[in-house]
């Protein structure tokens, strides 16, 4: 008997919930009256214009959820009450005013995580609980949006920080290739050391980048690298009195040659 009535409990509080989700009836559904209406049209002219270039689509909703209800089964739980397709994302928004350091976001896609748990905490929850409301959801919906594109790779679940992180190797590799020709032309040795520490470090981690985090990391981690080839380098001399540049161990990487020992 008691088992039977737990299960009862368990039904009708499960179609209860399902009852309790909105009807979808639009891009930003703000539940909760979070989102002024400046912003709201802002936040739905951005999400529709991507979905018209890109057919992806993006559903925001604010929600008031109770402590003992958890945002992940909730956004999972909408997303299959609505039925969406693989190319529609819902990013769900818990806030209270009352106790607004609790604030919880998640993206989710047709009922699975979207790998987007840096944007939902690293940018959203952070301004939620900073009080900066219209500045958590614009900058979200962007960083959302900025990934979402037509590529079958599903590219926007990526960190958001990873353009950036490719943008800055990039330019440190191509930069101290500049440099390094440059110095060379000139015999300025200190700044050829710069530029191949900077090239080196560069594309070692741009090839490691699959197993090193964007941001912070995948910089500390290219810090190291420059430091160690600066140091491992030195001015040499040539019989002839030339100078060049020694790498070291990375001498036959380069084709360069020693000079002979007397």
């Amino acid at each position: 008997m008691k088992k039977i009535l737990i299960s009862l409990v368990v039904i009708f509080s499960f179609a209860f919930s399902q009852a309790n989700f909105p009807e979808l009836s639009g891009t930003v559904m703000d539940e909760s009256g979070l989102i002024n209406e400046v912003a709201k049209s802002d936040l739905s002219r951005r999400i529709k214009e991507h979905e018209v270039k890109y057919s992806n689509k993006l559903i925001v909703v604010t929600v008031k959820l109770k402590k003992e209800e958890y945002i992940t089964t909730y956004a999972q739980n909408l997303a299959k009450h609505w039925n969406i397709d693989d190319k529609t994302a819902i990013l769900v928004v818990s806030y209270d005013s009352r106790d607004y350091l609790n604030s919880k976001a998640i993206i989710v896609t047709n009922g699975d995580w979207l790998k987007g748990d840096s944007i939902a905490s690293e940018i959203i929850e952070a301004r939620l609980r900073q009080g900066n409301i219209d500045g958590a959801f614009k900058l979200g919906v962007i960083k959302t949006l900025e990934f979402m594109d037509d590529d079958k790779s599903n590219d926007y679940i990526n960190h958001p920080y990873e353009d950036a992180t490719i943008a800055i190797l990039a330019i440190s590799v191509f930069g101290g290739l500049l440099l390094w020709i440059v110095s060379h032309k000139f015999n300025l040795f200190f700044l050829i050391q710069v530029g191949m520490s900077s090239v080196l470090s560069g594309m070692l981690t741009v090839f490691l980048m699959k197993a090193l985090p964007y941001g912070m990391p995948s910089f500390l981690f290219f810090g190291i690298v420059f430091v160690f080839t600066l140091l491992t380098m030195r001015i040499d001399m040539r019989e002839d009195g030339s100078k060049y540049v020694d790498l070291g161990f990375l001498n036959p990487l380069f084709g360069i040659k020693k000079a002979k020992k007397a």
